[in-house]
């Protein structure tokens, strides 16, 4: 499971968000990933200029996908004039919960008799 987390171009009108979040999850569709939740936030005040902008838009998708793809897709964001700043992150926050659920169902936590 990863979370990509991008800053869009304040420039951008309805329509440009809307492709541009577009071309994102088609790319990891294409890369055979699976989107599971996506958000996309109100124009924001950055705290420092990127690329001698000052607002963006901050959009975050999570998906699965295969690790040897997530090269390919931070290439493809890259290359996207639209997208100021990216991070794409291993979301371990998931699978440290399941990890922790078996251990209780299994009766190996730290508060079983």
């Amino acid at each position: 499971m990863y979370e990509l987390t991008f800053i869009l171009s304040p420039i951008l009108d309805e329509a440009g968000l809307t492709s541009a979040m577009k071309e994102v999850k088609d790319k990891i569709v294409e890369l055979e990933g699976e989107i599971k939740k996506e958000k996309m936030s109100e124009k924001k005040k950055l705290a420092y200029p990127v690329k001698k902008q000052i607002f963006g838009f901050y959009s975050t998708i999570e998906f699965s996908a295969e690790p040897e793809k997530i090269g390919d897709l931070r290439n493809f964001i890259k290359g996207n004039p639209s997208i100021l700043r990216s991070i794409i992150i291993k979301n371990q926050r998931r699978i440290a919960f399941r990890f922790q659920i078996r251990r209780i169902q299994t009766g190996k936590g730290k508060n079983q008799d």
